[in-house]
C-alpha cells in the first residue's frame, strides 16, 4: 500500500474519532448542565416552599412544602435524600421540634450545596464560597403575625413559624 494512502487513511481516521470524541464530550457537558438546572430549580423550589410554610402554615403552604419534598426523590443526591429522611422523620415524630428541625435544615442546604458544586465548595459562577460542615446557614422567617385565617396546618411540623434563634457560627 501506498504511503501516502496510509497516512490519509489515518488522518481521516483520527479526524473521525477526534470529532467523535468531542461530540461525546460536548453532550455529557450539556447533559451535566441540564442535570445541574434542574436540580438547583428543585432546591431552590424546596426552600421556597420551606419558607413559605414556616411563614404561613395553611393547607396550601403545606401541600406545596410536601410537593417539593416528595419531588426531590427524582433529582436529589444520595445525601441530600439522607438528610430529608431526617427531616420527615422529625415532621412524622409527636416529639420532633423546631430545635430538630433547624440542624436538620442546614444539613440539607450543605448537601445540596455539595450535590451542585461537587464539594463542599459551590461552583463559581455561583461564587465559589467554601463552608464547613456545621455551617449555621442564616435563614430568616418573618415573625410578623397574619390576620388572616389561621389553619390546622399551623400546629403541624415543620415548626418553624417561629423565629430562629441565633446560634454562634462555627
Amino acid at each position: 500500500m501506498d504511503t501516502s494512502l496510509t497516512i490519509a487513511l489515518i488522518g481521516g481516521a483520527v479526524a473521525l474519532a477526534g470529532q467523535a470524541v468531542a461530540y461525546y464530550f460536548a453532550r455529557w457537558r450539556d447533559v451535566r448542565l441540564k442535570e445541574f438546572e434542574i436540580k438547583l430549580k428543585y432546591y431552590q423550589d424546596f426552600l421556597n416552599s420551606f419558607s413559605e410554610y414556616a411563614r404561613q402554615a395553611t393547607f396550601e403552604t403545606q401541600h406545596r412544602f410536601t410537593e417539593t419534598v416528595n419531588l426531590m426523590h427524582l433529582m436529589a443526591s444520595e445525601a441530600v435524600l439522607g438528610s430529608i429522611n431526617k427531616l420527615v422523620n422529625n415532621y412524622n415524630d409527636p416529639d420532633g421540634t423546631a430545635d430538630k428541625q433547624w440542624p436538620i435544615l442546614n444539613e440539607i442546604i450543605y448537601n445540596m450545596r455539595i450535590d451542585l458544586g461537587g464539594s463542599n465548595r459551590t461552583p463559581s459562577f455561583l461564587g465559589g464560597t467554601k463552608v464547613k460542615p456545621s455551617f449555621q446557614f442564616p435563614m430568616i422567617i418573618p415573625d410578623i403575625e397574619n390576620d388572616d385565617q389561621t389553619s390546622d396546618a399551623e400546629q403541624s411540623l415543620p415548626k418553624a413559624n417561629r423565629r430562629r434563634s441565633p446560634q454562634k457560627q462555627h
